[in-house]
C-alpha cells in the first residue's frame, strides 16, 4: 500500500511538472511575442519618422520654389515710370473746360445731373 502512494505521490509530482514547464514555455513564448511586437513598433516607427522628414522637406522646397518664382515675377514687374505725355500734363490741363467766370449758367447745368448742384442738400 505504501508503494501504491509513492507511486501515486510521484504521478501527481509528474502531473504538476509538467504544468510547471507548460507554464514557463508559454510565459517564454509571450515574452517572444512582446519582443517581436516591439521590434515592429520600432520599425514602424522609424518609418513614421522618415515618412514625416520627407513631407518636410517636400514643403520646404516647395515654398522655396514659391517664394523663388515671386521674387522673379517682382524683379521682373515693370516699374511705374511716367513717359513724356505725361510729365506734359499739369493738373491745370486736367480741369474742365468751363471757368466760373465766363458761364455759370454751362457749368451749373453740367454738374446738376451728378447730383452737386445743392439743391438736393438739406
Amino acid at each position: 500500500m505504501s508503494l501504491f502512494f509513492l507511486l501515486l505521490l510521484l504521478f501527481i509530482l509528474a502531473i504538476f511538472g509538467c504544468v510547471s514547464v507548460s507554464q514557463s514555455y508559454a510565459s517564454a513564448r509571450q515574452a517572444q511575442a512582446v519582443i517581436e511586437t516591439n521590434h515592429t513598433a520600432q520599425l514602424a516607427l522609424r518609418g513614421q519618422i522618415a515618412a514625416n522628414i520627407i513631407f518636410a522637406l517636400v514643403a520646404l522646397i516647395l515654398l522655396i520654389v514659391l517664394l523663388v518664382l515671386v521674387y522673379l515675377l517682382v524683379k521682373k514687374a515693370p516699374s511705374p515710370q511716367t513717359t513724356p505725355v505725361q510729365e506734359k500734363l499739369s493738373t491745370t490741363q486736367l480741369r474742365l473746360p468751363v471757368s466760373w467766370d465766363e458761364d455759370e449758367k454751362e457749368l451749373s447745368d453740367i454738374i446738376s445731373g451728378w447730383g452737386w448742384s445743392g439743391g438736393d442738400t438739406p
